[in-house]
């Protein structure tokens, strides 16, 4: 049975269940004026108590500040330790929580399990490499990208350098990929390659200019296109094949012609006495 019980300070109303009160009393607390009284039976008003009627009844009051809360309807002990307890809502419908039947439940079930059997049979029609594709990147350290970014730049520099010394390799091969080289300044062809130095001979001539070394022979193209003939560079060797001394020199002719053949003749100043050696390369 609920009642009406009215703080005697500030006549705020509150319900209350008549068994939560003993009948030597109660401690009762007001959460508006904080007035702390001994509330009994005697004190309890049944608005729809025949006996109630002659006797006033007292109005919550109103209060006027809107942003402050009705007052809540509290308890106190013997300790005046705050017990709520909540007023009887009016016109309220009670609402029964949504549940699952065990229909439903064993539908969901079965969805569950032929979603995890399609799983299963899609991951075991796939190949080897795939399976094993996740832990390969987790070893490789593909998961993370600064990892990936340092292995893709690590990559590049190792390219680079196997394009730089195997240019010339790479130029023999595809001719076109000299002038990518030369776009960054790389020089990828050997000066003179193709062009050979046959019969070679060498003797010392007595002229005006005092005796000079006289070499002669002739440079034989190898390829299939006409050549422009570099320097030649005249290096001379001591008997442990060390360099004593090293000349350029101009041929006179300027090019020479696919698989062609042209003389020339060089005249060194006469070497030390060590020299030994003579070594004829092309050079810039």
């Amino acid at each position: 049975l609920i009642m009406k019980v009215y703080c005697p300070k500030c006549h705020t109303c509150y319900s209350v269940e008549i068994g939560l009160i003993p009948v030597d009393g109660k401690k009762f607390r007001c959460t508006r004026c904080g007035e702390v009284w001994t509330c009994t039976h005697k004190d309890f008003n049944v608005p729809d108590s025949p006996l109630s009627e002659d006797k006033p009844q007292a109005t919550q009051p109103q209060i006027s500040d809107d942003n402050v809360a009705s007052p809540q309807n509290v308890i106190a002990n013997e300790q005046n330790e705050i017990l709520s307890t909540p007023a009887p809502q009016e016109n309220t419908e009670s609402q029964a929580e949504p549940t699952v039947n065990e229909d439903e439940m064993s539908v969901i079930f079965a969805r569950l399990k032929d979603e995890s059997s399609r799983i299963n049979t899609e991951f075991e029609q796939l190949s080897p490499l795939k399976k094993n594709l996740p832990k390969i990147k987790k070893l490789l350290g593909w998961d993370n990208r600064f990892t990936i970014t340092l292995e893709l730049l690590t990559v590049a520099i190792i390219i680079a350098l196997s394009l730089f010394a195997g240019r010339y390799e790479l130029v023999r091969r595809f001719p076109q990929a000299e002038q990518v080289y030369s776009g960054f300044g790389v020089p990828s062809r050997v000066i003179g390659e193709g062009l050979e130095f046959q019969n070679i001979t060498r003797h010392y001539a007595d002229n005006d200019k005092g005796n000079q070394l006289n070499i002669k022979g002739f440079i034989n193209n190898t390829t299939d296109e006409r050549m422009a003939i570099p320097t030649v560079v005249i290096n001379i060797l001591d008997e442990n094949t060390n360099s004593i001394k090293q000349i350029k020199q101009e041929v006179e002719a300027q090019t020479i012609e696919a698989h062609a053949k042209i003389p020339f003749t060089l005249l060194v100043d006469i070497p030390p006495q060590q020299a030994k050696y003579i070594l004829l390369t092309f050079g810039e």
